[in-house]
């Protein structure tokens, strides 16, 4: 579905990815972690085209619909909540947005001269609206606000008199409404409470498209996702499995010095390479129970 092949970027002096790789697959719900400022943000930006490589190639499939969100918050008045969560949805979003202005033309008395034009255009854009499943949406729209936490006089209200942490609910919601076929969410539970939390979860459980979501609430993220994608050190390692929330060291480094080592004789129980299997095999390897290196370091661990 997606891929990275070989990326290399650079910010200066700073180097964020060196000849990484990684693949998300249809359907896979992927955690992406790593330090702040290690590339999790650049890799989204990859994905939708407002960010290249300095060398290697991102591949997204043309007709691949994918849903971004993002912690900056574009600027939202002169709609309904409502109306703003659906405008991501193409053109029913359009119809939507259109059919509003028409109901706040036909209750203006300066437009009373221009009515029959209104009502006629009104009748048009309401029966596209109801072809394409208008109203059918605007239900789903409700109901992912109400789980975001709106209440119903919030939707119908006005989305510029919202603070931006409810913006923020608004844009997530744009989001989920539009059904792609990759969700790209980058810290999702930021300025959700409680409720909102485990509602998201549940929505993202059943997601039938693919995921791939930074979060610093590990246990959120540990009870959607099957796999992790971690950045270190310039390269995406991914874990088939996911790393439980005490675990605090990181596979990366682990892996790689059990890999630099892997050359040691067997023989010595004291050799460089039996500590760091050993030390991989009590911390990591438990949580990552189908990663191939897991299963062979485990082994190796116990001649």
């Amino acid at each position: 579905m997606i891929s990275f092949s070989g990326i290399h970027k650079q910010y200066g002096k700073q180097l964020i990815f060196v000849d990484a790789s990684f693949q998300l697959n249809p359907g896979e719900k992927v955690g992406l972690v790593g330090p702040n400022g290690s590339g999790k943000t650049t890799l989204f930006r990859m994905v939708v085209g407002e960010e290249v490589p300095d060398e290697g190639d991102v591949s997204v499939p043309r007709k691949l619909t994918i849903g971004y969100f993002r912690q900056d918050v574009e600027e939202m008045a002169g709609r309904s909540v409502l109306d703003e969560a659906i405008a991501g949805s193409g053109r029913v979003g359009d119809l939507h947005h259109e059919l509003e202005g028409l109901q706040h033309a036909m209750e203006d008395p300066e437009q009373a001269g221009d009515m029959d034009r209104i009502l006629e255009r009104f009748g048009e854009v309401q029966e596209a609206y109801e072809h394409l499943g208008g109203y059918t949406l605007e239900a789903q729209a409700r109901e992912v606000l109400h789980g975001l936490g709106f209440k119903d006089d919030q939707i119908d209200g006005d989305v510029g008199a919202l603070s931006g942490g409810w913006k923020m609910r608004v844009a997530l919601a744009r989001v989920l409404l539009g059904r792609p076929d990759v969700l790209l969410m980058d810290e999702p539970t930021n300025h959700l409470d409680i409720e909102s939390i485990i509602w998201l979860e549940q929505f993202l459980k059943g997601y039938p498209g693919a995921l791939l979501m930074t979060s610093h609430d590990r246990e959120f993220m540990n009870r959607i996702v099957t796999k992790i994608a971690e950045i270190d050190s310039g390269e995406i390692i991914e874990c088939a499995s996911v790393l439980k929330p005490v675990t605090r060291i990181s596979c990366a480094p682990i892996l790689k010095r059990s890999l630099a080592l892997r050359s040691f004789s067997f023989a010595s129980t004291n050799s460089p390479f039996q500590a760091c299997t050993r030390l991989w095999a009590s911390t990591v390897a438990p949580s990552c129970q189908s990663d191939p290196w897991s299963v062979w370091i485990r082994d190796a661990s116990s001649r």
